[in-house]
């Protein structure tokens, strides 16, 4: 029962839309227009968000396709601080011509940790931890309508979380999670 529940919310948090989903939180998600270029939509959210947005490298032939970023707003439309920083958090969104997907998350938000697997894709009660270049990560996996997904998860030393997940292999999801550090 528990994992039939931790793999719904889990791939909530993949999907990329836990963060905007709370009932109490009101928040401002701005969509990258493809039309316009995804590129244009991250200048923008490396340029309002309130830590530095990590912008990994990618396999051979990906793609990035969307960009959602967003400053958690409270139900009267004023910003979310904690610890006199905005609530930030932002989604890159990656593909493939072979139809292959990465997904890279972030967010200062503390309350990520506090709430403990599943949403906290850095919950060492998620999977097993993985050492990829000094940082530890843990490692998860589920199967999904759209096949395999594996994800990786950090937090790092300055409160950022970070989720890695993809339809490419671990290995692959490695050497995104190592560039997204550097």
């Amino acid at each position: 029962m528990w994992s039939l529940i931790g793999i719904v919310l889990i791939s909530a948090l993949i999907a990329g839309v836990l963060s905007r989903t709370e009932p109490q939180v009101a928040a401002e998600a701005i969509e990258a227009d493809l039309s316009q270029g995804a590129v244009t939509e991250l200048l923008l959210a490396r340029n309002n968000a309130p830590f530095e947005l990590r912008v990994p490298s990618t396999p051979s032939g990906f793609a990035l396709e969307r960009v959602l970023w967003e400053v958690q707003r409270d139900g009267g439309g004023n910003e979310i601080v904690i610890d006199g920083v905005a609530v930030f958090s932002a989604d890159l969104y990656y593909s493939s011509s072979t139809g292959d997907t990465i997904h890279v998350w972030q967010t200062n938000n503390p309350e990520v940790e506090r709430a403990g697997p599943p949403i906290d894709p850095a919950s060492d009660r998620l999977g097993p931890p993985r050492l990829i270049d000094g940082v530890e990560w843990i490692e998860w996996s589920g199967d999904f309508q759209q096949g395999a997904v594996r994800q990786l998860g950090t937090r790092l030393s300055d409160g950022i979380t970070i989720s890695i997940d993809g339809t490419v292999t671990f290995d692959e999801l490695g050497s995104v999670a190592a560039s997204a550090v550097r």
